[in-house]
Protein backbone atom coordinates (compact mmCIF):
# COMPACT_ATOMS: atom_id res chain seq x y z
CA UNK A 1 0.00 0.00 0.00
CA UNK A 2 2.49 2.43 0.81
CA UNK A 3 4.69 1.82 -1.63
CA UNK A 4 2.31 1.95 -4.50
CA UNK A 5 -0.35 4.89 -2.58
CA UNK A 6 2.72 6.61 -0.50
CA UNK A 7 0.34 9.00 0.95
CA UNK A 8 -1.43 6.41 2.72
CA UNK A 9 0.71 5.12 5.66
CA UNK A 10 -0.31 1.94 7.74
CA UNK A 11 -2.08 3.49 10.60
CA UNK A 12 -3.09 -0.24 12.84
CA UNK A 13 -4.21 -3.45 13.13
CA UNK A 14 -6.89 -5.75 14.72
CA UNK A 15 -7.72 -9.23 14.34
CA UNK A 16 -8.74 -9.27 10.42
CA UNK A 17 -9.07 -5.76 9.72
CA UNK A 18 -6.03 -3.46 8.41
CA UNK A 19 -6.44 0.37 8.03
CA UNK A 20 -4.33 2.70 6.09
CA UNK A 21 -4.57 6.59 5.99
CA UNK A 22 -3.70 9.89 4.50
CA UNK A 23 -4.57 12.83 7.06
CA UNK A 24 -5.38 16.46 6.14
CA UNK A 25 -4.11 19.28 7.40
CA UNK A 26 -7.23 19.92 9.40
CA UNK A 27 -7.82 16.50 10.80
CA UNK A 28 -9.92 15.19 7.70
CA UNK A 29 -8.36 12.01 6.61
CA UNK A 30 -8.59 9.37 3.79
CA UNK A 31 -8.88 5.86 4.83
CA UNK A 32 -8.40 2.47 2.75
CA UNK A 33 -9.86 -0.22 5.18
CA UNK A 34 -9.04 -3.78 4.39
CA UNK A 35 -11.28 -6.96 6.04
CA UNK A 36 -9.77 -10.32 5.48
CA UNK A 37 -11.37 -13.54 5.26
CA UNK A 38 -8.50 -16.00 6.44
CA UNK A 39 -10.97 -19.20 5.99
CA UNK A 40 -11.58 -18.54 1.92
CA UNK A 41 -8.29 -16.07 1.75
CA UNK A 42 -10.37 -12.99 0.49
CA UNK A 43 -10.13 -9.53 1.15
CA UNK A 44 -12.95 -7.21 1.33
CA UNK A 45 -12.30 -2.85 1.02
CA UNK A 46 -13.84 -0.38 2.27
CA UNK A 47 -12.91 3.26 1.71
CA UNK A 48 -14.19 6.73 3.84
CA UNK A 49 -12.63 10.38 4.24
CA UNK A 50 -14.18 11.16 7.98
CA UNK A 51 -12.98 13.25 11.16
CA UNK A 52 -13.49 10.69 13.53
CA UNK A 53 -9.77 9.28 13.71
CA UNK A 54 -10.88 6.36 15.29
CA UNK A 55 -13.16 5.01 12.01
CA UNK A 56 -13.47 1.43 12.25
CA UNK A 57 -15.10 0.47 8.79
CA UNK A 58 -18.66 1.21 10.37
CA UNK A 59 -20.94 4.06 8.89
CA UNK A 60 -19.23 7.70 9.37
CA UNK A 61 -21.89 10.23 8.36
CA UNK A 62 -22.52 13.02 8.95
CA UNK A 63 -18.86 13.54 10.22
CA UNK A 64 -17.47 11.72 7.17
CA UNK A 65 -18.40 9.57 4.04
CA UNK A 66 -17.42 5.92 3.16
CA UNK A 67 -18.34 3.03 0.79
CA UNK A 68 -17.31 0.27 -0.07
CA UNK A 69 -14.31 -0.36 -3.23
CA UNK A 70 -16.66 -2.58 -4.56
CA UNK A 71 -19.27 -0.62 -4.97
CA UNK A 72 -17.74 2.43 -6.49
CA UNK A 73 -16.04 -0.51 -9.26
CA UNK A 74 -19.54 -2.20 -10.24
CA UNK A 75 -21.73 1.19 -9.54
CA UNK A 76 -24.24 -0.19 -7.20
CA UNK A 77 -24.02 2.82 -4.20
CA UNK A 78 -25.90 0.73 -1.78
CA UNK A 79 -26.65 -3.20 -1.69
CA UNK A 80 -23.85 -5.25 -3.55
CA UNK A 81 -23.49 -9.07 -4.31
CA UNK A 82 -21.87 -10.81 -1.44
CA UNK A 83 -19.23 -12.36 -4.29
CA UNK A 84 -18.52 -9.06 -5.72
CA UNK A 85 -17.86 -7.50 -2.14
CA UNK A 86 -14.57 -9.49 -1.95
CA UNK A 87 -10.91 -9.97 -3.82
CA UNK A 88 -10.24 -13.95 -4.04
CA UNK A 89 -6.65 -14.64 -3.41
CA UNK A 90 -7.67 -18.56 -1.62
CA UNK A 91 -4.33 -18.29 0.58
CA UNK A 92 -1.94 -18.22 -2.40
CA UNK A 93 1.12 -15.76 -2.16
CA UNK A 94 1.49 -15.58 -5.88
CA UNK A 95 -2.58 -15.09 -6.37
CA UNK A 96 -2.52 -12.66 -3.16
CA UNK A 97 0.09 -10.51 -5.22
CA UNK A 98 -1.91 -10.43 -8.09
CA UNK A 99 -4.74 -9.10 -6.33
CA UNK A 100 -3.06 -6.42 -4.57
CA UNK A 101 -2.48 -5.28 -7.49
CA UNK A 102 -6.06 -5.17 -9.19
CA UNK A 103 -6.75 -3.82 -5.62
CA UNK A 104 -4.15 -0.99 -6.14
CA UNK A 105 -5.67 -0.35 -10.01
CA UNK A 106 -8.95 -0.03 -8.65
CA UNK A 107 -7.93 2.31 -5.86
CA UNK A 108 -6.51 4.48 -8.37
CA UNK A 109 -9.47 4.17 -10.74
CA UNK A 110 -12.54 4.66 -8.79
CA UNK A 111 -11.47 5.67 -4.89
CA UNK A 112 -9.47 8.81 -5.85
CA UNK A 113 -12.46 10.38 -7.46
CA UNK A 114 -14.62 9.40 -3.94
CA UNK A 115 -12.08 11.25 -1.51
CA UNK A 116 -11.47 14.29 -3.12
CA UNK A 117 -15.30 14.69 -3.46
CA UNK A 118 -15.92 13.64 0.01
CA UNK A 119 -13.43 15.79 0.96
CA UNK A 120 -15.17 18.90 -0.83
CA UNK A 121 -18.24 17.76 0.71
CA UNK A 122 -17.17 17.63 4.26
CA UNK A 123 -15.54 21.21 3.79
CA UNK A 124 -18.07 23.12 2.94
CA UNK A 125 -20.54 21.45 5.43
CA UNK A 126 -20.96 24.37 7.44
CA UNK A 127 -23.03 22.37 10.26
CA UNK A 128 -19.92 20.03 10.35
CA UNK A 129 -17.43 22.67 10.34
CA UNK A 130 -19.16 24.95 13.26
CA UNK A 131 -19.80 21.94 15.59
CA UNK A 132 -16.00 21.11 14.77
CA UNK A 133 -15.24 24.34 15.93
CA UNK A 134 -17.18 24.28 18.85
CA UNK A 135 -15.62 20.98 20.57
CA UNK A 136 -11.88 21.71 19.14
CA UNK A 137 -10.97 23.09 21.96
CA UNK A 138 -12.03 20.88 24.67
CA UNK A 139 -10.20 19.62 26.82
CA UNK A 140 -10.50 16.47 27.92
CA UNK A 141 -13.43 15.88 30.11
CA UNK A 142 -12.89 15.10 33.75
CA UNK A 143 -13.45 11.40 35.01
CA UNK A 144 -16.67 12.06 36.64
CA UNK A 145 -18.22 13.96 33.79
CA UNK A 146 -17.07 11.42 31.23
CA UNK A 147 -18.52 8.21 33.31
CA UNK A 148 -21.81 9.88 33.65
CA UNK A 149 -21.68 10.73 29.47
CA UNK A 150 -21.00 7.32 29.38
CA UNK A 151 -23.29 5.96 31.48
CA UNK A 152 -26.01 8.42 29.56
CA UNK A 153 -24.78 7.02 26.24
CA UNK A 154 -25.32 3.10 27.28
CA UNK A 155 -28.58 4.00 28.53
CA UNK A 156 -29.26 6.13 24.93
CA UNK A 157 -32.06 7.78 24.65
CA UNK A 158 -30.88 9.45 28.34
CA UNK A 159 -27.85 10.55 26.57
CA UNK A 160 -29.79 12.77 25.26
CA UNK A 161 -30.65 14.75 28.49
CA UNK A 162 -26.90 14.75 29.38
CA UNK A 163 -26.07 18.86 30.04
CA UNK A 164 -23.15 18.31 27.00
CA UNK A 165 -25.43 17.01 24.70
CA UNK A 166 -28.07 19.04 25.29
CA UNK A 167 -25.59 22.23 24.84
CA UNK A 168 -24.13 20.94 21.53
CA UNK A 169 -27.56 20.42 20.47
CA UNK A 170 -29.14 24.02 21.00
CA UNK A 171 -26.16 25.84 19.55
CA UNK A 172 -26.07 23.78 16.38
CA UNK A 173 -29.68 23.99 16.05
CA UNK A 174 -29.77 27.95 16.40
CA UNK A 175 -26.45 28.00 13.84
CA UNK A 176 -28.87 25.97 11.65
CA UNK A 177 -31.79 27.91 12.17
CA UNK A 178 -30.08 31.48 11.81
CA UNK A 179 -27.99 30.11 8.49
CA UNK A 180 -31.08 28.49 7.25
CA UNK A 181 -29.54 25.01 7.40
CA UNK A 182 -32.31 21.99 7.76
CA UNK A 183 -32.22 20.73 11.51
CA UNK A 184 -33.74 17.07 11.11
CA UNK A 185 -30.30 15.38 11.65
CA UNK A 186 -28.86 17.84 14.55
CA UNK A 187 -28.80 14.72 16.49
CA UNK A 188 -26.93 12.96 14.31
CA UNK A 189 -23.98 15.85 13.80
CA UNK A 190 -24.30 15.78 18.14
CA UNK A 191 -23.49 11.86 18.23
CA UNK A 192 -21.04 11.76 15.67
CA UNK A 193 -18.82 14.95 17.39
CA UNK A 194 -19.88 13.88 21.46
CA UNK A 195 -19.19 9.87 21.41
CA UNK A 196 -15.39 9.94 21.34
CA UNK A 197 -15.71 12.00 24.77
CA UNK A 198 -16.91 8.66 26.54
CA UNK A 199 -13.27 7.42 25.79
CA UNK A 200 -10.44 8.53 28.65
CA UNK A 201 -8.38 10.62 27.56
CA UNK A 202 -10.11 11.98 24.33
CA UNK A 203 -10.58 15.51 23.21
CA UNK A 204 -10.56 16.32 19.13
CA UNK A 205 -7.57 19.06 20.36
CA UNK A 206 -5.18 16.05 20.75
CA UNK A 207 -7.13 13.34 18.41
CA UNK A 208 -4.79 13.83 15.27
CA UNK A 209 -2.81 10.76 15.70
Amino acid sequence: METNHPGFKFAWAKSVFYNFRRIYDDGLQDCIFFQRDGKTGALAVEIATTYDPLWEGAGTSPIGRNTGLANLKYRKPNAIEVELNWYLYRNSKSELNLVLAEISGDLRTHAMDFFAKSAKILHSDELLQYGLSLVSQWEPLEEACRSQLLADWKAAPRHRENPLYQNIEAALRQFATDGGHPTDDIGSYVNRLLYNFTRPGWSWKNSRL
